[in-house]
């Protein structure tokens, strides 16, 4: 990481791990878009995590095109769309 501090952190809610099928990496982790990983909310396999589930590392890959105040941004605001996909999947 850089000098520059994140601000996002995770609220451990598994909403990120509901809709994996969009992503490339992860499709062969998912069953009906929902990883096969997560248990209760939670991943069961957190510490051996694909990288493509760790915040640092993703933004490792992109670095030389973002800044970590605009993945930091990004992060958030995808994060806020998920919890707003689930209270809309909870009032249904």
């Amino acid at each position: 990481m850089t000098s520059e501090t994140k601000r996002f952190h995770c609220v451990s809610c598994g909403e990120c791990c509901r809709y994996i099928d969009i992503i490339e990496g992860l499709k062969d982790l998912h069953i009906n878009g929902v990883c096969k990983f997560l248990v209760d909310d939670k991943c069961s396999i957190y510490d051996k995590r694909p990288s493509l589930c760790r915040y640092d590392a993703v933004y490792e890959m992109f670095k030389d095109k973002i800044s970590l105040k605009a993945y930091d941004e990004m992060v958030m605001h995808y994060c806020q769309q998920l919890q707003d996909l689930k209270k809309e999947r909870i009032h249904q």
